[in-house]
C-alpha cells in the first residue's frame, strides 16, 4: 500500500530514497561483487547480509567494485570494513575498486587506504595478485 502525500501547488514530495544494488559474478577467477546506488545507513544491514552471503569458507577473497556507487556514508564504511575482517579471519581478504570521485575521498577521509585496499579499476584490483580459485563466468545474484 503505498502512501501519498498531497501538498500544495509548487510544493513537490521529497525523491523516493535510492535503491541499491548487488550482484555478484565470478570474473577471471576472482568473486567480484558489484555494488551501486546509495549505500548508506538505510541500506548498511542490506549490504553487510549480501557480503556475508558471499563470503565464508568457499570464498575468503572478494572484490568489491563500488565504482556505481553514488554516495557512501560511515555506515557503509563500517560494513565494508567488518567483510574485509570477516574475510581475513578465513585467510582471505576484501579489495575495494573505486574510481576517483567522492566516494573514494569518503573512504580516503573516513578510513585511509591503509584498512582497505582501494584501486581505480577492476583489472588493477584483479592484477594485484592471483585469483584465489577458479570457476565458472556467472556466479549468482546477490
Amino acid at each position: 500500500m503505498e502512501t501519498r502525500l498531497i501538498i500544495g501547488p509548487g510544493l513537490r514530495p521529497a525523491p523516493p530514497p535510492a535503491l541499491h544494488a548487488a550482484h555478484c559474478l565470478v570474473i577471471g577467477g576472482w568473486t567480484v561483487m558489484e555494488l551501486s546506488g546509495e549505500i548508506d545507513c538505510a541500506a548498511a544491514g542490506s549490504v553487510e547480509w549480501k557480503l556475508s552471503g558471499a563470503i565464508g569458507p568457499h570464498c575468503a577473497d572478494l572484490v568489491v567494485d563500488l565504482s556505481e556507487v553514488a554516495f557512501l556514508d560511515a555506515a557503509g564504511l563500517h560494513v565494508l570494513e567488518r567483510a574485509h575482517a570477516r574475510a581475513r579471519a578465513l585467510g582471505g581478504g576484501l579489495r575495494l575498486v573505486c574510481p576517483p570521485g567522492p566516494a573514494r575521498d569518503r573512504i580516503r577521509v573516513l578510513s585511509g587506504e591503509r584498512r582497505l585496499p582501494v584501486f581505480a579499476d577492476l583489472g588493477s584490483a584483479m592484477a594485484a595478485g592471483a585469483p584465489p580459485h577458479r570457476g565458472p563466468g556467472l556466479r549468482r545474484n546477490a
